[in-house]
């Protein structure tokens, strides 16, 4: 008995060495996946729509989802905005800019699709590593 609990002990611990570094890298592309898909429809991270363009009424930033880049960092996974997208629409709105969300707020819970990218992540890492 002793020897089972202390295999399945060893076990727990070789599961959780760098599980969260390659779950990061790999939901990599399913949360970069999900997040230039909500800037494709013109809403935020959530789903909410932009405020369309003041001059015409058209979709606002239509090609700042070609502008999103995803990096792994240990376990962290940085989604970037490109400049001028990241300093005109993503910050603070004002009366002439309004705050076109692209990219999720880091201090809240994560959005729908970026969610479901790290579960099916963390499962298929964990279904790899017990041998499923």
């Amino acid at each position: 008995m002793s020897t089972e609990i202390a295999a399945l002990s060893a076990l727990i611990r070789q599961l959780g060495e760098n599980f969260a570094q390659e779950v990061a890298q790999e939901a990599r592309q399913g949360v970069l996946d999900a997040v230039v898909a909500t800037a494709s429809a013109g809403t935020t991270p959530e789903g909410a729509a932009w405020a369309p363009r003041k001059a015409d009424g058209a979709k606002a930033l239509a090609s700042a989802s070609k502008h999103i880049t995803a990096r792994v960092l240990g376990s962290v996974l940085r989604l970037t905005l490109e400049y001028p997208y990241s300093v005109w629409h993503f910050t603070t709105g004002t009366s002439t800019r309004p705050r076109r969300q692209v990219l999720p707020d880091a201090d809240k819970d994560l959005p729908p699709g970026v969610e479901k990218a790290v579960r099916a992540a963390a499962e298929r890492v964990f279904a790899r590593r017990v041998g499923r």
